[in-house]
């Protein structure tokens, strides 16, 4: 098989992407770096998130994550989540991005109802730990209208999810409504 200029650079920004979606070149925001750029899809076709997959490559940032956010380095928004699992009661852990607007703090669940927005739901609790230090927290599931500048900022401030919305942070209020649903958004009260 011959490959023409656009087809080599449209293999070349799906790599770049799958890339910048695990983590790697950060720095690179991730939506100059979607295969469309290229004409990687037929026309007929509207772009669509990403779907989420927990593949070797993302276990291992996890490890990573992990193993940096309990000595207390990594980026200051990145925590390590724990949380009971629902069917065994053990805890579960995981890094996820704590964000905060008006001096409250949300978690985000970009990739949709994964285990431990499940886990959540079920467990009414989580503790959030960052190097020495362990916090315990209520949690309380957003509806849509509450979750969209929530949403909006999340967008904003952390550029490796981008691929995994429909919206962007620019997007209308209603576009953001429409896929709350699917993110869900928790506000942390701390247990006292």
């Amino acid at each position: 098989m011959v490959w023409g200029r656009d087809a080599v650079l449209c293999e070349l920004s799906r790599a770049v992407s799958s890339l910048v979606t695990l983590g790697f070149a950060v720095s690179v925001p991730s939506q100059d770096f979607r295969p469309y750029r290229f004409g990687c899809h037929p026309s007929t076709i509207e772009e669509m998130a990403r779907k989420y997959r927990l593949g070797l490559g993302r276990r291992a940032i996890n490890v990573l994550y992990t193993w940096m956010v309990g000595r207390g380095r990594g980026p200051s928004l990145v925590h390590l989540l724990t949380v009971r699992g629902r069917r065994t009661g053990e805890p579960r852990s995981t890094p996820v991005s704590v964000m905060e607007l008006d001096h409250r703090r949300y978690l985000v669940a970009p990739y949709g109802p994964v285990s431990w927005v499940k886990n959540a739901r079920v467990a009414g609790e989580v503790s959030l730990t960052r190097g020495d230090r362990t916090e315990r927290f209520t949690v309380r599931e957003l509806g849509p209208e509450e979750a969209v500048p929530v949403l909006r900022k999340y967008l904003r401030e952390i550029k490796v999810v981008r691929p995994y919305f429909d919206v962007n942070a620019d997007s209308p209020e209603g576009e953001f409504r429409g896929i709350a649903p699917s993110k869900p958004v928790f506000e942390l009260t701390p247990r006292g």
